[in-house]
């Protein structure tokens, strides 16, 4: 089977390599790269640095790892680990105290497979457990980047430099603040596109499928296989994310198992599908047709926003099928409609647009509304908005908490450009 769709053809080849000659005439100054160099490795470790040393009680508890934490926690002292937070809550350590918004008692609704990697880290203090976790995620980040310039012939020591320096980047600093695992999702998604291009297609698909049983919304990553008949790929993302979802669930246990697919992930979707902070489609459709305590006056039609959700996610997985994936190719083209379709999705999954900032940066620098959306994707939420969970005014949500969103749907339909021939990555 041909391997154009997942290689760097010459075209690709050229315009990355025009690109580079121009930042290289830029800094031919030894002197000027060196200093670039080292402000972007400053910056970057300054920037974990300063995560991992200085969590105060809300940021050291507001995040997904603290419900990871105490889940896996409960399940090794044979509890449930889908239980309430407000029954786990002790798990985290007397000096710990949780934050939890208020009208709703929150537990963790990551898969069971999600909750058994983090079992380890709990043998240490949750402080400490939850630091070693950030620096984890900062290195897969990192580790991801850095990965991903290579391919475009940057050298060994600008493709460290730039992993370490992407890092101070807004997303990646939410990413590291709220304890999220899209660092390694990011490297998983890397390391399966990496071995598609070497049709290495056995290695893809365990790397898709280990990302699917880690977070649900990673299946979707079955569109570009399907699209270019890697079935042998599909077939093992299919048997790992079954294999190893299976294996989490007989290690949390059966009923716990099913409090996870029922009561936890559906209440946690009903209080924030409506959240302003949700950048999804369907999170439009709730936004503004049902009521919430963001907009306790507005419409409620629950069923019509239902109905507009799921036409909303059929729109977006159509589109990951149609797109002519111009600017980053077939593979990464699907990450801005995959996230687009994801029922709850926050600013900090917008790491996982990292591939999409570089083919942007490298293809669109002509396109100004194109470079206005990467820009906004790299930073999220824009800052000093009206903060959640007080009444949100409706300007605030569309033209602030909105904005990634917007830059989202740019993004994507720039796939569809039809002044470019070849796309960054063809992929």
């Amino acid at each position: 089977m041909s391997l154009a769709p997942y290689a760097l053809d010459k075209g690709t080849v050229t315009s990355a390599v025009d690109t580079l000659a121009a930042f290289r005439e830029t800094f031919r100054s030894p002197i000027l790269r060196r200093t670039v160099a080292v402000l972007a490795i400053i910056l970057g470790l300054l920037a974990v640095g300063s995560r991992s040393t200085s969590l105060g009680a809300a940021d050291l508890t507001r995040n997904d790892f603290t419900l990871d934490y105490a889940s896996a926690k409960a399940l090794l002292h044979g509890n449930d680990p889908y239980d309430s937070m407000s029954h786990l809550v002790h798990y985290l350590g007397a000096n710990a105290p949780y934050y939890e918004p208020p009208e709703f008692d929150s537990r963790s609704v990551h898969p069971p497979f999600h909750i058994a990697i983090v079992t380890p880290l709990t043998a240490l203090p949750y402080r400490v457990a939850r630091i070693i976790w950030l620096l984890l995620m900062a290195g897969c980040s990192g580790l991801a980047v850095g990965m991903l310039i290579r391919t475009l012939g940057v050298s060994r020591r600008w493709s460290v430099v730039t992993g370490i320096g992407v890092l101070a980047l807004p997303i990646f600093q939410k990413d590291l603040v709220y304890g999220q695992s899209n660092g390694l999702l990011l490297l998983l998604l890397v390391l399966a596109w990496h071995s598609l291009k070497k049709d290495s297609q056995r290695a893809a698909g365990l790397s898709l499928g280990i990302a699917a049983a880690v977070k649900l919304f990673p299946v979707l990553m079955v569109v570009p296989l399907i699209r270019e008949r890697r079935w042998r790929a599909l077939g093992w993302m299919v048997g790992t994310a079954a294999v190893l979802s299976a294996a989490g669930a007989l290690a949390v246990g059966i009923t716990a198992s099913r409090e996870f697919i029922k009561p936890a992930t559906s209440a946690n979707f009903a209080f924030w599908r409506a959240a302003p902070m949700n950048l999804s489609l369907p999170g439009v459709a709730y936004r503004w047709l049902t009521r919430s305590r963001w907009r306790p006056l507005g419409l409620n039609l629950p069923s019509v926003a239902a109905v507009l959700a799921f036409a909303l996610i059929a729109l977006c997985i159509v589109a990951m099928f149609k797109t002519p994936s111009r600017l980053s190719g077939r593979y990464w083209a699907t990450m801005p409609l995959l996230l687009l379709a994801t029922p709850l999705v926050w600013d900090n999954y917008l790491v996982l647009i990292a591939p999409i900032l570089i083919a942007g940066v490298i293809g669109s620098s002509n396109r100004v509304l194109v470079m206005i959306s990467l820009a906004v994707l790299a930073i999220g939420i824009p800052p000093g908005l009206p903060s959640p969970p007080p009444l949100v005014p409706d300007v605030a949500q569309v033209l602030g908490y909105a904005l990634p969103t917007y830059a989202l749907i740019v993004v994507a339909a720039s796939e569809w450009r039809r002044d470019r021939a070849e796309p960054v990555y063809s992929v």
